[in-house]
């Protein structure tokens, strides 16, 4: 049988993601900002991280303000509550790299309807750290309190550091593509060819939606007021991305398209936004608090890599034991995962002598398993745990078991109270699982088994739950040429 070999170094990964190429790239990527709307840094409005927010604060008493006067709209005037809700039901693109400038434009017209209504002229939206603060702040609860909305979890419920943890936030901003931190290419906001979820949005997203329930586990979430604010610090992340030194994909596809009459201004407008004019937090006239007061050239910046899937392994539909134990996709780990003597070495994984290199000089490649077509837990808050050949898998397999792959979320699954007629399909990296088999002397060798488990949240409810699905494992390719 043919011997499995791949790129295992994480320390390859960050040199094969650009980084001595930084000054070649930085000619590529121009800064749009117009120096008329940077004339000064005070000029910016400022959001602030609500967790330092006293409840009764200026910003939060504004918020408020602006809640009920929206919720006083008739209803047919676009900047209902309602009605704002709506645009995301109708409109909003989950699962592709649309994702990103689509809420972030979003919010800019959302936040703007704010001070329109409230005549707070200097309102800036904050933002929930939920990686700092793990609860649903204090100033979103009380009975009489307008940011109090039926929720799933209480004011001391505590998110999990699995979905939100420092580590997780940390290894999503050491991305250095576009794409592994956006989530995948995609033709169409909705509907388009391609996409797939990654990280930050299925894992910390996905799953703060599930954790608050209710009306955030789905579509109208915009109707809970803590929306703006999860929202908020999903964009906060990717500014600090960019903030780091990584850089936008400059596809056309990506940087001409125009969300067309999604969004309405302060005076109730339509509003078409290309995605080109929402690519810096600087451009729009705000900055968080912990962005710099005014955009600087980046020193370092990372080369888009485009991942050529070299092949695939194999496709199929998951199969459900009756036991209640996953059953997995069989995939024959019969491919040849192209990989460099010194990465071998590195990584501590195959003799060099078994290494049989089919071209000279291989790139960096990272295997992926893409899921789709999953079935909806029966909890709609569950979230799923995703292994590969773990011969003892329960709900009480821990995340640091060297089978164990990801977190994912299933926020949008169901499409409740919405249009959006496609499953959610996510991408996630196989790679460093393998590496974590490999030396723990369980490196598949004659199958990859896929194993998804639906853990559910809350109380009363049912136990684990094994999810069918169909899987895809690919071998992608960075080649480092943009």
């Amino acid at each position: 049988m043919p011997i499995l070999l791949f790129n295992l170094s994480r320390r390859n990964v960050f040199k094969a993601g650009g980084f001595a190429l930084a000054s070649a790239y930085l000619s590529k990527v121009p800064l749009t900002l117009a120096k008329e709307q940077l004339a000064t840094a005070s000029a910016l409005h400022v959001r602030k991280d609500v967790g330092v927010l006293a409840i009764d604060n200026p910003i939060l008493v504004t918020y408020r303000k602006a809640v009920t006067a929206m919720q006083a709209l008739p209803q047919d005037d676009p900047r209902n509550w309602n009605a704002q809700a709506r645009i995301h039901s109708d409109r909003c693109p989950h699962g592709n790299w649309f994702f990103l400038p689509w809420h972030r434009a979003y919010l800019y017209y959302f936040e703007d309807i704010c001070r329109e209504v409230t005549g707070d002229k200097a309102f800036a939206l904050p933002y929930w750290n939920w990686t700092k603060d793990p609860q649903v702040p204090a100033a979103f609860w009380g009975d009489n309190s307008p940011l109090a909305h039926p929720r799933e979890v209480g004011p001391t419920d505590t998110i999990e550091p699995e979905f939100v943890g420092q580590t997780v936030i940390e290894e999503i901003l050491a991305k250095t593509d576009f794409q592994d931190f956006a989530s995948l290419k995609s033709t169409k906001q909705r509907g388009g060819v391609g996409g797939g979820k990654r990280e930050l949005e299925f894992r910390p997203h996905d799953n703060i939606h599930g954790f608050i329930g209710a009306h955030m586990a789905t579509f109208m979430s915009p109707l809970d007021p803590i929306f703006w604010l999860h929202h908020a610090n999903i964009d906060r992340i990717w500014a600090k991305w960019n903030e780091l030194g990584r850089a936008n994909t400059n596809d056309p596809i990506w940087t001409n398209y125009i969300f067309q009459g999604d969004f309405v201004d302060a005076s109730k407008q339509p509003q078409n936004k290309p995605v080109s004019e929402v690519t810096s937090t600087y451009s729009l006239q705000y900055r968080y608090d912990d962005q710099a007061e005014a955009p600087t050239r980046p020193t370092v910046t990372s080369k888009p890599l485009i991942r050529v899937p070299e092949l695939t392994i194999s496709t199929g539909n998951k199969e459900v034991a009756k036991s209640g134990i996953p059953l997995g996709v069989s995939v024959p780990s019969t491919a040849r995962f192209l990989a460099t003597a010194e990465s071998i070495a590195a990584a501590n994984s195959l003799p060099l002598a078994a290494t049989q290199l089919t071209r000279p000089e291989p790139k960096e490649q990272t295997v992926r398993l893409r899921i789709s077509q999953v079935t909806p837990p029966r909890n709609k808050r569950a979230f799923a745990r995703v292994f590969i050949n773990c011969p003892y898998l329960s709900e009480k397999t821990p995340i640091n078991d060297p089978h164990y792959v990801d977190t994912i979320g299933f926020f949008g699954a169901d499409h409740e109270g919405s249009d959006h007629a496609e499953a959610p399909e996510y991408v996630l990296d196989l790679t460093n699982t393998l590496t974590r088999l490999n030396r723990s002397k369980n490196f598949p060798t004659d199958k990859i088994d896929v194993q998804l488990l639906a853990i559910p949240r809350g109380k009363d409810v049912a136990g684990a739950e094994v999810l069918a699905g169909k899987f895809e494992i690919t071998v992608a390719t960075a080649t480092g040429e943009a």
